[in-house]
């Protein structure tokens, strides 16, 4: 029998100094010589290089829960709020304002698959940086604009004991572990704003909360998507009393993958505004969406988009026609496409005096609509396999 066949997770290093890695100050990964991560450690080998890559990811995953706690000041909280000794748990990380900011709450959600709490992708963490692949420049913005803040973990759904598959009590599905929490901690926040950001299958789940009509229906005042997988089916579900599609439209932006300029209307036809997000890769959305977002959250003269057929002012702002849906083709490891890299150490002090979800200028953002983007696997799917070239296609 083959080493590939008999590898066990058990075989890796248990840190990431084990396998010859750290973040540089610009938040690179990069080995002990400075050089790029490599994927093919056994030439040859397709299926223990994956397992390889595979434990890695699961110490960046330590190492982003470590910044949470300690460079942004999360506090983490176990999920079920009342686990007995021995249950299983999954977690969630907020600001330890969130009982107390009666301002602004935001939510941050990330895509289906291997990606944890703190993280939008696990390969733009692996082959750029922590800013583009983390959710830190959002959650230290926020708080540096006086939000309060909580951060989900949508896809920590069972634990294995003795060999078997355990389902963790309010997280059974990432639609499941989201309603949980924002019923038993979105709802212990007096904040009179909860500003909701999605990525990817995050979309997926702002639709299922919308539909459960529970504390987030009541609660949640803008939303902001970076190319969401819904579709617009899901945006007018059978068997619902509510309109959906309107509550969405209400309170929503979209920043989609195009070649646009970021912030460029896009015409869709879901009802939902959709801008550009200035880049044709799918996980970049949220990196490249940043400003965007926080613009948004903090313009209080935002309205919805018109109604399908309505007359709208605002043509001559619009693109001449409509963006092309085009896949983002699978990064490699050396791709040259720029991204902004920024020090995580820097980002609490260089971040540019953009408007603050919390500030009072308002700014003057475009009305909505939107597009059905790229389809996530099933949220209970295992992570697909990834490697330096088609890392992640979940994220």
């Amino acid at each position: 029998m083959s080493s590939a066949t008999t590898t066990s997770a058990d075989e890796f290093p248990t840190t990431m100094a084990g396998f010859g890695y750290h973040f540089n100050e610009q938040g690179e990964l990069r080995s002990r010589e400075g050089e790029k991560f490599v994927f093919e450690v056994r030439k040859g080998d397709v299926q223990y290089n994956q397992k390889h890559y595979e434990a890695l990811g699961e110490r960046i995953t330590e190492y982003v829960y470590e910044i949470l706690e300690k460079e942004c000041s999360l506090i983490r909280a176990a999920i079920p709020v009342d686990a007995g000794d021995g249950e299983p748990e999954s977690c969630v990380y907020h600001s330890e304002d969130l009982e107390t900011n009666d301002g602004r709450l935001m939510v941050l959600i990330n895509g289906s698959g291997v990606v944890r709490a703190g993280q939008w992708a696990r390969r733009l963490i692996i082959n750029e940086n922590l800013a583009s692949g983390t959710q830190i420049p959002y959650i230290k913005r926020a708080m540096g604009g006086g939000c309060s803040v909580l951060v989900l973990n949508t896809n920590e759904n069972f634990v294995v004991r003795d060999g078997k598959f355990v389902n963790i009590r309010g997280s059974g599905t990432p639609e499941e572990h989201a309603h949980y929490v924002f019923e038993h901690v979105v709802a212990k926040s007096p904040a009179r704003e909860v500003f909701v950001v999605g990525h990817s299958y995050g979309g997926n789940i702002v639709i299922s909360l919308a539909m459960q009509q529970g504390v987030a229906y009541s609660r949640i005042t803008k939303v902001a998507l970076t190319d969401s997988s819904h579709s617009l089916y899901s945006l007018a579900p059978e068997g619902v009393d509510v309109d959906i599609g309107k509550w969405m439209a209400e309170r929503t932006v979209n920043w989609v993958t195009s070649e646009a300029k970021v912030g460029t209307v896009v015409e869709r036809h879901d009802g939902l505004r959709t801008l550009s997000a200035g880049v044709m890769v799918h996980e970049k959305t949220s990196h490249t969406a940043f400003d965007g977002v926080f613009d948004f959250f903090a313009d209080d003269t935002w309205q919805p988009p018109k109604p399908c057929g309505a007359p709208d002012k605002s043509d001559s702002e619009r693109t001449p026609k409509e963006d092309p849906v085009v896949e983002a083709p699978p990064l490699a490891k050396d791709a040259e496409e720029p991204s902004v890299e920024v020090s995580v150490a820097a980002m609490s002090l260089e971040e540019p005096p953009v408007k603050e979800p919390c500030a009072e200028e308002p700014s003057v953002k475009e009305p909505c609509a939107e597009e059905p983007p790229i389809k996530e696997p099933s949220a209970e799917e295992p992570p697909i396999k990834e490697s330096p070239v088609q890392e992640d296609v979940s994220t």
